[in-house]
């Protein structure tokens, strides 16, 4: 595993909520949403006067004297003069070129979210820019290709400059400074080695919330309706970690489903959403009291197994060269959730017909996803689903071998970490079927307890 980082505390102190342990382990002690210490001795202090950020009226576009629809950005990395002649330009790079086709189902760049949208702010504004910088560099760093060090130097600045755009209540509504928050949020996630994700997360909760209020006019933007849509994948992505209700719901109201959406999301998003009412299902489990509170229990399970059978039109937006095998990634998700659902419900008895006939077909479908297909990346959940419960040596092979593949074709850390999940929880299975407490083991308790923040996805 990755060894643990921590980033600079105190810039979402203010919003911090109180929390408690996730359902997988309701005993277990408060943990806390953020690192406490400083940055590493070596890394770079951040500037801590950022660049003035976009105002309620402003877009990047305005900023540089066209529309949206013929904003001329810098064509390479070598036309940013403020940036470093090394490893910056090396780093942004790396983002246009690999990071951000790896976090959409689409190889077109032309189409492409993060670059349309990200890039415009990260040249206007450089507290976006560091953000990008810090998500390239983790990527790098799964793959040994840059140093731990480089990572926390521009996430580092990134929170510096975060914490002084939240200075006003002006800055705090601004894009740039939900596009900052959700770039950090998304390093520490695709890292998958500490929850220091939660804080950026709330905060970009409360950004959004501020703008709401302050009706400041960027809710019709492409930029807000594509970091509107990021916040909402992230938030239920991460359901699956806190085993809790996402964060906010209300904010969904407001998505479109869309080609931006869909690059996001890669299966759609009404899909990805019954993770909310899984999870939330599980965060329920304690109110298990008696046989009324039970009957209630399983009555909403009905109602999220129905929800989950309903059969989902892709519509025009998958009419293209992988809509098949997104098709099948989209069904692989839904066995997987299913598979969830039975777990939630009756617990974790890998033997469990439910759960057997899931395992089978979650890898039925992610065997006709090819390993170099843009849907692959969503095939994270299904695989790890389908390792907590399998017995035959066969399936764990076949599961070994595409995480793998995932590992050397995405390079981000939870992908590594979540291979690690799998082969502690076979391990454990192994050397005990049952814990000391005479339950199966279960991947649930293992990512709680020794892979914290973890949120496969």
């Amino acid at each position: 595993m990755p060894k643990l980082r921590q980033v600079v505390s105190g810039t979402w102190r203010k919003f911090r909520p109180s929390g408690g342990a996730t359902d997988e382990a309701a005993s277990s002690p408060v943990q806390s949403d953020i690192g406490t210490s400083s940055p590493p001795n070596g890394s770079t202090p951040a500037e801590t006067a950022p660049t003035p950020p976009l105002s309620a009226t402003d877009s990047p576009a305005d900023c540089s004297g066209a529309d949206d629809s013929t904003l001329v950005l810098p064509q390479t990395p070598s036309a940013m003069p403020e940036l470093n002649a090394g490893v910056e330009r090396d780093l942004l790079s790396h983002f246009i070129a690999t990071t951000a086709s790896h976090l959409v189902r689409s190889s077109s760049s032309a189409t492409n979210p993060y670059l349309k949208y990200l890039l415009p702010l990260a040249f206007f504004d450089r507290s976006v820019m560091d953000a990008i910088l810090s998500l390239s560099a983790s990527q790098q760093e799964s793959r040994h290709m840059v140093s731990t060090e480089t990572t926390l130097r521009y996430q580092t600045k990134a929170t510096k400059r975060l914490r002084s755009l939240l200075g006003s209540d002006e800055q705090r509504s601004s894009i740039v400074t939900l596009a900052t928050s959700l770039v950090l949020c998304m390093t520490e996630l695709y890292a998958g080695s500490t929850d220091a994700w939660k804080q950026y997360l709330r905060g970009a909760k409360h950004i959004i919330e501020f703008s709401k209020k302050a009706d400041t006019g960027i809710q019709k933007g492409g930029e807000m309706r594509f970091l509107m849509s990021l916040y909402c994948f992230l938030d239920s992505a991460t359901t699956i970690s806190t085993c809790r209700p996402p964060l906010t719901d209300r904010f969904k109201d407001d998505e479109t489903a869309d080609e931006d959406s869909l690059q996001i999301y890669g299966i759609p998003q009404s899909l990805f959403h019954l993770l909310d009412r899984v999870n939330s299902l599980a965060y329920q489990r304690r109110t298990r009291v008696d046989d009324d509170s039970e009957r209630a229990f399983r009555y909403s399970a009905q109602s999220v197994a129905d929800a989950i059978d309903v059969q989902i039109d892709f519509g025009d937006l998958l009419d293209d060269a992988h809509s098949t095998e997104a098709s099948h990634a989209s069904s692989a998700f839904k066995w997987a959730m299913r598979l969830r659902l039975a777990q939630v419900v009756e617990g974790y008895d890998a033997t469990n017909p439910a759960i057997v006939g899931s395992v089978h077909h979650i890898l039925q479908e992610v065997d006709q996803v090819p390993e170099a297909s843009p849907s692959q990346a969503t095939l994270l959940f299904p695989l790890i689903m389908a390792a907590g419960a399998c017995l035959q040596d066969e399936h764990r092979a076949v599961i070994r071998t595409r995480l793998k593949s995932m590992k050397a074709q995405h390079g981000f850390g939870r992908i590594a970490a979540a291979q690690e999940l799998a082969e502690r929880v076979w391990l454990y299975r192994d050397l005990e079927p049952f814990s000391s407490s005479g339950l199966p083991v279960n991947w649930a308790h293992v990512r709680y307890y020794e892979m914290h923040g973890l949120a496969v996805f």
